[in-house]
């Protein structure tokens, strides 16, 4: 049980998802008038959870709790682009490079945070909108509301299958016919910007699954006070491991724009696996190794 809000979130952070998975994802923009264009085909996505491997401690992964690698295959303007992350406890020390093949060099990212734009989604989408949530907790003062019941996306093990062409639609985040929702207990958390910060989103509301830590639903809000965006993830079972979890899947709706940004659609269902952490060793996570992945 959070005794505060700034725990809640931080267990959010640090929800269990395996030491180590990988997986082929897609990112798609999805129009007001219903076009879905490719942002990025990312064919590797290696993900490292250095908190969750057996034997790690915060002494041996010196504060970063986990590290990710990108490689691009498309659309042929992006191909052979890579990314590297690397998330530190105390995120004032988080890492991030970009690889670009025109330049056969990598290059480290300044401000890989908060409301700058990540570059790995054309810059529609922040850096702390990575699964609903991945920024800084320090911009924000956070509050629990309480918990209660709400309609939630889980145990959604049709979407995976649906082909693109049917699950990408305008004024959804996804085809609502693939959609499954259940009533489940959440912490409800909000986050207000402090005087002294800035964001784009200078309020947020968190909705944390009791179950499993995860922020299945993020609400931002707008200078105004007024609902921006609405972010979902996509709860699927995996009795193999076993646990409700993403499968890299989820979605940006942007009410304004009326447009939805899509992580993680893929041909191949169930497309993001954990795996035993030894077969994603340290090395892959490098930015020279970076360089050498990163190639057309």
């Amino acid at each position: 049980i959070p005794k505060s809000g700034l725990e809640a979130i931080w267990n959010h952070i640090l929800y269990w998802n395996g030491g180590a998975f990988d997986g082929p994802v897609n990112f798609y923009l999805v129009t007001a008038d219903g076009k879905a264009s490719l942002l990025s085909a990312q064919r590797t996505v290696n993900v490292r959870n250095d908190y969750y491997i057996e034997g790690g401690s915060p002494e041996t992964w010196n504060g970063f709790y986990k590290k990710a690698v990108i490689l691009m295959s498309g659309p042929p303007v992006r191909a052979g682009e890579g990314s590297a992350v690397w998330a530190n406890k105390d995120s004032s020390e988080d890492a991030a490079w970009s690889y670009f093949p025109g330049q056969r060099r990598v290059r480290q990212l300044p401000s890989p945070c908060c409301d700058t734009p990540n570059p790995g989604l054309s810059g529609l989408a922040t850096f702390d909108e990575i699964a609903n949530w991945f920024g800084r907790t320090v911009r924000y003062d956070w509050k629990i509301i309480g918990k209660k019941e709400v309609y939630l996306p889980y145990n959604e093990n049709r979407l995976p299958h649906a082909p693109s062409n049917s699950a990408l639609i305008s004024g959804h985040i996804y085809n609502p016919e693939y959609r499954r929702y259940e009533l489940h207990r959440v912490w409800e958390i909000e986050a207000t910007l402090k005087p002294d910060q800035r964001h784009i989103y200078p309020k947020l509301k968190l909705y944390l699954d009791e179950d499993n830590w995860q922020a299945v639903v993020v609400e931002r809000y707008d200078a105004n006070g007024e609902l921006w965006k609405v972010a979902s993830l996509v709860m699927t079972a995996m009795p193999d491991v076993p646990m409700v979890g993403t499968n890299g899947y989820s979605a940006i709706y942007d009410i304004v724009a009326k447009e939805t940004l899509i992580f993680g659609v893929s041909e191949v269902p169930y497309n993001m696996k954990i795996v035993d952490p030894k077969k994603l060793p340290e090395s892959i996570f490098t930015p020279e190794a970076l360089a050498s992945r990163g190639v057309r």
